[in-house]
C-alpha cells in the first residue's frame, strides 16, 4: 500500500467514500469504468461485485489483489456491514 492509499483509506471514513475508493482502485487495476464500478457496488453489493470479477476473464492474482483491497478498505476499517 503506499502512502497515497493510505492517506485515501482514512479519507474513505463514511460508506460512499469506501465505495468510492473501491472504484477507483478497481479502475486501476481492471481498466473498467469508475462509474461502472460504483453503480454496481452500490446496486448489487459486494456478493454481486466479486460473482462479476469472478466472470470475468482476470488473472487470478488480479482477482486476489482486489479482495486484498476490499479487506483493506471495508473489513480493516470496522465497517463489519461490508457494502450490503
Amino acid at each position: 500500500m503506499t502512502k497515497h492509499t493510505g492517506k485515501r483509506l482514512a479519507d474513505a471514513s463514511d460508506h460512499k467514500g469506501k465505495i468510492m475508493l473501491m472504484a477507483e482502485m478497481t479502475h486501476k487495476l481492471t481498466g473498467e469504468e469508475e462509474s461502472d464500478i460504483r453503480g454496481y457496488l452500490e446496486k448489487f453489493g459486494v456478493t454481486g461485485f466479486f460473482a462479476r470479477i469472478d466472470s470475468l476473464d482476470l488473472n487470478p492474482k488480479l482477482k486476489e489483489k482486489l479482495n486484498e483491497i476490499y479487506e483493506l478498505i471495508f473489513l480493516a476499517g470496522g465497517d463489519n456491514n461490508s457494502l450490503n
